[in-house]
């Protein structure tokens, strides 16, 4: 008798003929996006495509971005930028250029994140969380800590 198997655990294998592997990345970009780059980049911008061309040694990648057409000079200026995160987060210089796309629609609001919503924390164990990562200038850091610190203390009330 088999058993019962999730399955994530062939969609890869299954996806890959019909769509291949570059898809598969520009779908791990998309789907991490605000993880990727943060929620204030993330809220102005939004992955589109990605383009591959051979080099003589290696396959270079452009990322091509949407953005507001008001907000794609300063995306430009934070291009470097962008591309050092998107790399830190694929393990690898992956991504070599970013194109700016001029995409006046609104970006994408529903991407997929991992917030911790909806718990059952008492008053005293937000308080201990806030205590803990209030002297944290990054935003980004210090929400994800405070997402991160009430899911582990809401597991520990748990069990």
């Amino acid at each position: 008798m088999s058993s019962f198997k999730p399955i994530s655990k062939n969609t890869k294998k299954i996806t890959k003929k019909a769509i291949g592997n570059k898809n598969i990345l520009l779908g791990n970009i998309i789907s991490n996006w605000t993880n990727i780059v943060g929620k204030e980049l993330s809220n102005i911008t939004n992955p589109i495509k990605l383009s591959f061309r051979k080099n003589k040694d290696s396959q270079l990648i452009t990322m091509h971005i949407g953005v507001k057409s008001s907000l794609s000079t300063e995306i430009q200026y934070k291009s470097q930028l962008i591309i050092d995160k998107i790399n830190n987060y694929l393990g690898y210089q992956g991504i070599h250029e970013l194109k700016i796309i001029h995409n006046n629609q609104e970006i994408q609001k529903n991407r997929v994140t991992y917030k911790v919503n909806n718990l059952d924390i008492s008053d005293n164990t937000i308080s201990k969380v806030q205590s803990i990562t209030k002297d944290l200038k990054n935003s980004d850091l210090k929400e994800a800590l405070k997402n991160l610190g009430n899911a582990i203390i809401s597991r520990q009330i748990d069990k």
